[in-house]
């Protein structure tokens, strides 16, 4: 979920800070050689532009539609997701390093919560108290439950030997995030990332190194293995501050369980669908930048989606 917001949010926050300051200023320099605001929009707009209007288009669309049948998303159901964003990931940091704001996060949800909105008004009779504790249990292990973690930073490296050399370096002053940057083939870029104490997806070896490790401590090189025989690394890592375990009970999480289940029934309605395709049909849509004409049609005919971040 956090991933998918974001990538869309981005899109539209890079267009906006273009669109408002094209032919003012310098965007960068490479070599000495500036990059105004106007080239970075020309560059923008011909590579990505129709695909970026055609999603302003969409996200208009369905906030309009959404208005007109008295579904607007609340502030309420807002903050409903992001309370859930926040306890699966580390939301401000991924801010942070994005350079988004939380408006951007709000202003896709509410864009999906507008979609939830209109197929909930359609199919709410059609979602029963078993499908909602069926897909609650499905979602369980990584929204629900989710176990208490610590934030890392790590370098993972191909042999015990890189790994060795680096730890002296670390003893000596060096910083992590330096031997990341330093561009050696020998391991891996500076990674962040949020690790379970327990569960799918993360070697042990790594959780065990996690939560031994004090914060703003570094751990000694770890073995780890991540595949068969021969496939071993070694990981040093810098332990951060530790989230607490994160429970949603089935009674909080039923009211966003019941507007994905909706979307997705109403994606699989003839009629719902048709009835949206004849929407789009009639929306009145002025284009005045001739290269950017292809968005409407991709709008009007666009091409099937899935349901939303599940």
């Amino acid at each position: 979920m956090k991933k998918y917001i974001l990538l869309l949010a981005a899109g539209s926050a890079i267009v906006a800070t273009v669109v408002a300051g094209c032919g003012r200023g310098t965007v960068a320099e490479i070599n000495g050689q500036k990059i105004s605001q106007e080239d970075f929009y020309k560059y923008m707009k011909s590579r990505a532009g129709t695909q970026m209007l055609s999603q302003i288009f969409e996200d208009r669309f369905f906030l309009a539609m959404a208005k007109e049948e008295k579904v607007e998303p609340t502030d309420e159901q807002v903050e409903q997701q992001l309370a859930q964003i926040r306890k699966m990931a580390d939301l401000d940091e991924t801010l942070k390093e994005s350079a988004l704001t939380i408006e951007d996060v709000k202003a896709e949800l509410k864009v999906q919560l507008a979609r939830q909105n209109l197929a909930l008004k359609d199919q709410e009779d059609n979602i029963t108290e078993e499908e909602l504790k069926e897909a609650y249990e499905m979602r369980k292990s990584q929204r629900y439950d989710i176990p208490e973690r610590v934030k890392v930073e790590m370098v993972i490296f191909r042999s015990q030997e890189a790994a060795d050399k680096a730890a002296k370096k670390l003893k000596n002053g060096t910083t992590l995030e330096k031997i990341g940057e330093d561009g050696s083939d020998d391991h891996s870029q500076l990674m962040k990332q949020l690790i379970p104490k327990s569960g799918p997806g993360v070697p042990e070896e790594i959780s065990k190194a996690a939560f031994a490790t004090a914060k703003d401590k570094l751990s000694k090189p770890v073995k780890v293995t991540f595949g068969g025989p021969g496939s071993e690394q070694w990981v040093i890592l810098k332990a951060g501050d530790r989230l607490s375990a994160a429970k949603t009970s089935f009674k909080d999480a039923e009211p966003l369980l019941r507007g994905e289940l909706a979307l997705m029934k109403a994606m699989q309605d003839e009629d719902y669908e048709k009835d949206l395709r004849k929407a789009r049909k009639n929306a009145k849509i002025k284009i005045a930048e001739p290269s950017l004409q292809p968005a409407e049609k991709s709008f009007r005919s666009p091409s099937p989606r899935m349901p939303g971040p599940m």
